[in-house]
Parts: C-alpha cells; structure tokens; sequence
C-alpha cells in the first residue's frame, strides 16, 4: 500500500512521516491541481494534513478550502478513490468563529462527498 501525506513540513505531519514506510510526500503547493492530480494517482491513502492556521484575513480560507477541493477534484478527475484521512482541528469545536475553526468545518463537510474518506479531530 502506498501512503502520501499532504502537509508534511508541518508538526503533525513530519511526526507521522516518520512511522510510515516509506511515504509518498506531496511536494509543491496544494493549488497547482497538476500536481495534486499526478499526487494522487500514485496513493492508495492520504493523509491530508496540508493547511495554514495562520495568514492575513481571508487567507486561511482561501488556502485551506482550496487544497482540499483540490485533492478531492483530483481524486475525482482521475477516477480513484484513495482512502483519505482527513486531519481536521479541535478548534472546530473549541473555537468555531475563528477563521481557522470555521475552514476546517467546511473542509469536513467537502470531504464527505468522497466515500473513503475519514476523519480525525
């Protein structure tokens, strides 16, 4: 089975690369849907950890919604249906009107149209 992780620079991210053989990293940025779509083509499961929590208003929204739009796009251009873990936030909970906690909301919501698709809080 071969793994990818979006968002392995971060702290989540670089921590759970180091327990998977051999990870498939997602390299370049989450908007450029080439990449995401030659990305997922390869992964059998997706860690999506790929997201900012902090930028100049609007920014976390923008970024955040777009690179999991993407990934889904992707997954549905290419036809493949890689099980995808989605690693959301307490702050949806904790701190739901920031920009941040409502991003990951939304982004919660889009991933359900992909029926292998899980999530984490």
């Amino acid at each position: 089975m071969k793994i990818g992780i979006t968002g392995w620079m971060g702290f989540v991210g670089s921590n759970l690369s180091h327990y998977i053989q051999d990870p498939f990293l997602f390299q370049g940025n989450m908007s450029n849907l080439k990449k995401v779509r030659k990305f997922v083509k390869e992964c059998d499961r997706i860690y999506h950890i790929a997201g900012k929590n902090r930028d100049i208003e609007g920014g976390i929204l923008e970024n955040n919604l777009r690179s999991t739009g993407n990934l889904i796009l992707a997954c549905k251009l290419e036809n493949v249906s890689p099980e995808i873990i989605f690693i959301s936030s307490t702050q949806v909970e904790w701190n739901p009107n920031s920009e941040y906690g409502l991003t990951k909301k939304i982004e919660e919501k889009i991933g359900f149209v992909n029926l292998n698709y899980y999530l984490h809080q």
